[in-house]
């Protein structure tokens, strides 16, 4: 039975409160697990000071699971956005598709992302946390 709720319910797979996953995405010491699969993460400083967090997970090319996960990660943030969802991103690195939402959720810049990388094979969806310092 946990398995098909995991399955079936929010990207946080199974947090009583699904904005958990949003804040704790700066958790340097917690990767977090989408889909059973836990992420790789990185910290950058940004221009101006500002500090990111930018954590992704792989999936098989253009698989139904990446799509589900991206999916998933999009319903939570809209349900958490404080001041609904911004307009789609359009600009990155050459995917081969692109999809993009961000918002503001306790106090953060957080964007979820699903890009498909042909040359690699690969479907990845990443998740950004931006706090201002």
């Amino acid at each position: 039975m946990i398995q098909t709720l995991a399955l079936c319910c929010s990207g946080s797979m199974l947090q009583a409160d699904p904005c958990t996953f949003f804040v704790d995405l700066n958790d340097t010491q917690k990767p977090p697990v989408l889909a059973q699969k836990t992420a790789t993460c990185a910290q950058s400083k940004l221009l101006g000071g500002d500090i990111s967090r930018d954590c992704h997970w792989v999936f098989a090319y253009r698989s139904d699971a990446a799509r589900h996960a991206f999916r998933s990660l999009a319903q939570d943030l809209a349900m958490c956005a404080e001041e609904g969802l911004d307009a789609p991103g359009k600009s990155v690195n050459h995917p081969d598709s692109f999809d993009q939402h961000t918002a503001v959720v306790a106090g953060q810049r957080v964007s979820v992302s699903l890009k498909d990388k042909g040359a690699l094979q690969k479907t990845m969806v990443f998740a950004r946390s931006t706090q201002a310092r």
